[in-house]
């Protein structure tokens, strides 16, 4: 017979070895003592402030003014984004049409967006400007339409 072999550690080694880290904090390393002292918290609070600062001057940007700049995504030609209102809207219209469709027995299906290039140029045609190529790690040529 094999000799038993214990894989887990039991509680009291596994408090033995990890006691020096349980009572740290990862991200600042102050103890949980150590954590409630008001002169430690304005310590580390003065730290970020000072970092914040320095990121700033280094952006070139005053921190106010850097929250109040627009910023705007440019979508690709064809798609547009949804509002939380129209995602809203969406997905009520949707699971009407779902509702309706499986009351008539339909059921869902899920088919991936690139399927292999040979089904999609027996479907298109070679020449199609539907498909777009992709090749995976292994050389096996892909297509999205």
């Amino acid at each position: 017979m094999y000799p038993a072999v214990r894989l887990v550690p039991t509680i009291t080694e596994y408090s033995i070895r990890y006691r020096p880290i349980l009572g740290r904090s990862f991200r600042t390393g102050m103890t949980r003592s150590s954590i409630a002292d008001p002169k430690k918290i304005n310590e580390e609070v003065s730290k970020l402030l000072a970092l914040k600062a320095r990121l700033t001057s280094e952006n070139g940007v005053d921190g106010d003014e850097g929250a109040q700049q627009k910023f705007t995504l440019k979508t690709p030609k064809g798609t547009r984004d949804y509002n939380p209102q129209h995602m809203a809207l969406r997905l009520s219209v949707l699971d009407t049409i779902v509702t309706v469709f499986k009351r008539h027995g339909a059921e869902t299906i899920d088919t991936p967006i690139f399927e292999l290039k040979e089904v999609l140029t027996g479907k298109y045609g070679e020449d199609s400007k539907l498909i777009y190529d992709l090749a995976d790690q292994g050389g096996e040529l892909l297509s999205l339409r």
